[in-house]
């Protein structure tokens, strides 16, 4: 059910809870080749629509606590990459829970059904980007953003991604202008 939203002291006019962002998140995953998220699909069972998540057995017990991350410069980026999909989704509901961490210390992402809400100030910092996803976000046009989010999100929705995608673009534009680029981006590569 769609009503207003709170978080981080501001409102937004509506907010959905809906299986249909699990599956909007999967497809802008793939589509910024990100490999976050275990695959999703849409499933009827007993008459009723939602989506069936892929199991992911290979995370570590009590997501890594009493480890500490081999790579800290890995591990702080990666952190960076996950607070930008977070931001990209507006994801209200990332906790420790719904972040599993894998075995080779991959992050796994799940449960984003509260995700695209209409917010566009980001709640984290975002100063490191991965340049493979950067370059994605410039070279997704809207109409294919459209064609491949509209089966699951509103059109307001997708809007709001779009600019919160824009202003992603300009913080990146901004940091390469200074001359920060070498400080600004990292590789996928680098994180896996």
């Amino acid at each position: 059910m769609d009503s207003p939203s709170q978080f981080g002291g501001k409102t937004a006019s509506e907010y959905s809870d809906s299986y249909k962002h699990e599956l909007a998140a999967y497809e802008l995953d793939k589509m910024l080749g990100l490999d976050f998220l275990p695959a999703i699909i849409e499933r009827r069972i007993k008459g009723k629509k939602g989506s069936l998540r892929e199991w992911v057995d290979d995370v570590m017990p009590r997501y890594g606590h009493e480890q500490m991350p081999p790579d800290a410069d890995k591990t702080r980026d990666q952190i960076q990459t996950v607070w930008l999909f977070d931001y990209l989704i507006y994801n209200v509901d990332r906790r420790t829970h719904n972040l599993m961490i894998g075995s080779n210390w991959h992050p796994v992402l799940i449960d984003h059904s509260m995700a695209f809400t209409l917010f566009e100030d980001p709640v984290r910092p975002l100063y490191r980007f991965p340049k493979e996803v950067i370059e994605a976000l410039r070279n997704l046009s809207d109409d294919e953003i459209k064609g491949r989010l509209k089966s699951f999100l509103r059109p307001v929705q997708i809007q709001a991604f779009m600019k919160r995608r824009m202003r992603v673009l300009d913080m990146v534009n901004h940091q390469i202008e200074k001359g920060n680029q070498d400080e600004v981006f990292f590789s996928l590569a680098e994180i896996r």
